[in-house]
């Protein structure tokens, strides 16, 4: 079995290879310039290896949006984006069920909104989006962010 800190290295080696990058980002999400290594790195900087996953971040966490979604406000944010954590994580259990799952839950079994919001804040530092572009960067983020270990 896999430490985590063998997982993150894994992860960030294989999302730094062109090839990787370009096979699991595509051309269109090239075009949105998702940065999947800075959100590899971010996710693994601030968690102790030996003491739990990335993916499940425990304890209290105060969510910095830096992105506008189209007029929302800082709350209404935040509730589509829980929206986006309930949706995913229900997919993700039905997911689990098929021979090639998209992605894979990860050991708590939950997507929860930190790591969805990171791929938004990387993807759209500073820009006024609309729901459709931020929900193409989840679709594009999440398979990657929570690959299943058999792929």
């Amino acid at each position: 079995m896999r430490t985590e800190s063998d997982l993150k290295r894994s992860l960030i080696h294989e999302a730094a290879t062109p090839e990787h990058r370009n096979r699991a980002l595509g051309n269109h999400a090239a075009r949105v310039g998702f940065p999947v290594i800075a959100l590899l790195l971010m996710l693994a900087q601030g968690t102790k290896a030996e003491s739990r996953d990335p993916l499940c971040p425990s304890g209290m966490w105060s969510p910095k949006l830096e992105f506008q979604l189209e007029k929302a406000t800082y709350k209404e944010t935040l509730a589509w984006l829980s929206g986006w954590s309930y949706a995913l994580t229900e997919l993700g259990r039905s997911e689990a069920n098929r021979e090639t799952p998209r992605y894979c839950l990860p050991p708590c079994r939950l997507v929860t909104g930190q790591p969805l919001l990171a791929i938004l804040n990387n993807a759209f530092k500073g820009q006024t989006i609309t729901s459709e572009q931020a929900a193409e960067a989840l679709w594009i983020g999440v398979p990657i962010i929570y690959r299943c270990s058999k792929q």
